[in-house]
């Protein structure tokens, strides 16, 4: 029996492919794919340069040890039929597989091992050989080495030292490496990619609170870029106005900052008031700190939750009167609700 193929191809079903069809981006649902290739000239005195190598190394080796659960089983797909698919795989610095799976027209073969029976060092030295196969080494390797999690139900698979794939059956699963290796991805392919993956994070409770600050350095070194403000009001073709609902005064505000490379959205909810400064003749755009805080005593007679952001730490929605132009001016938004994403 050949139980690793079998458990390979049935989560690679599991995941929405009925085969390994490349790229795998491309005709998977839920995918990722990032850039590689190390930074300087790819040759050096007509040879690989090892400093690219090298950087191309770092970078995959990286986002394998950031994937979300160990890989179980590796394959490789070697061209030709089992006898000679054997022997070329034999020039590859690798433990004897577990099982050989010759395809039906004879024309390649499918290698698997189990991972847990790999050395240590395995997934680091093969990630160098297939970074080297199309650059001076063994070509065998390009596009050919799958890993696959049957737990975490995902495939990894660098095809060379320009890029690797990561395809999933649910995008929950790499929203994660989405996030942390952004600017890792392929540009080509990165509109594709912020559309499915852009979600918003909706800020309910202290923690949401908590990890906005954290994500986003609590606002230091940031700027307001624009903002956006519908109050859901109309007038229609008869002359009748529509007041809006709540839900529809929403605001949208995009920032900058001088530590995360990509701009952060704001989305404010059931706005109840908001100030913003404009120009101020001795004051710099710059914003150094953050409030960010729910209060439940802001409408009289209840204690209907309201969010407030303002970029000053030391803000309060209780001292605020009737503001003239005073310099500082401080921006703030009291809302009902409060999401954010990157874009």
């Amino acid at each position: 029996m050949f139980m690793l193929a079998e458990k390979f191809m049935k989560t690679l079903k599991e995941i929405g492919l009925s085969q390994l069809e490349q790229p795998i981006f491309y005709h998977a649902p839920v995918g990722l794919r990032f850039e590689i290739g190390g930074e300087g000239k790819v040759y050096q005195n007509n040879s690989a340069n090892p400093k690219y190598i090298r950087h191309a190394l770092d970078r995959a080796w990286t986002i394998y040890k950031e994937l979300p659960s160990v890989p179980d089983i590796l394959q490789i797909t070697v061209c030709g039929d089992y006898g000679t698919a054997e022997k070329s795989l034999s020039e590859i610095p690798l433990p004897d597989f577990d099982e050989g799976i010759e395809e039906q027209d004879g024309t390649q073969t499918s290698f698997y091992w189990d991972c847990s029976k790999l050395p240590k060092d395995t997934a680091k030295a093969l990630f160098r050989e297939i970074i080297l196969a199309d650059i001076g080494g063994n070509n065998l390797l390009t596009s050919s080495v799958f890993w696959m999690s049957t737990e975490g139900k995902y495939l990894f698979h660098l095809y060379d030292d320009r890029g690797a794939d990561l395809i999933s059956a649910d995008k929950e699963i790499l929203l994660p490496i989405y996030h942390k290796f952004h600017s890792w991805l392929l540009d080509y392919d990165r509109e594709r990619m912020d559309k499915l993956f852009s979600e918003w994070n909706i800020v309910s409770d202290q923690k949401g609170i908590d990890n906005l600050q954290q994500e986003y350095g609590g606002f230091h070194d940031t700027c307001l870029v624009k903002l956006e403000y519908t109050t859901g009001s109309y007038v229609d073709e008869k002359g009748g106005m529509a007041n809006g609902t709540p839900e529809e005064k929403e605001l949208s505000m995009t920032f900058h900052s001088q530590w995360t490379k990509r701009p952060l959205e704001l989305c404010f909810g059931g706005v109840r008031k908001l100030c913003i400064a404009g120009w101020q003749e001795n004051y710099f755009c710059e914003i150094l700190d953050c409030c960010l805080r729910f209060y439940t005593d802001l409408i009289p007679g209840r204690d209907a939750p309201l969010i407030v952001w303002a970029d000053s730490a030391s803000f309060s929605p209780k001292n605020v009167g009737r503001q003239l132009i005073e310099e500082p001016i401080t921006s703030y938004v009291i809302a009902e609700t409060l999401k954010w994403r990157y874009l």
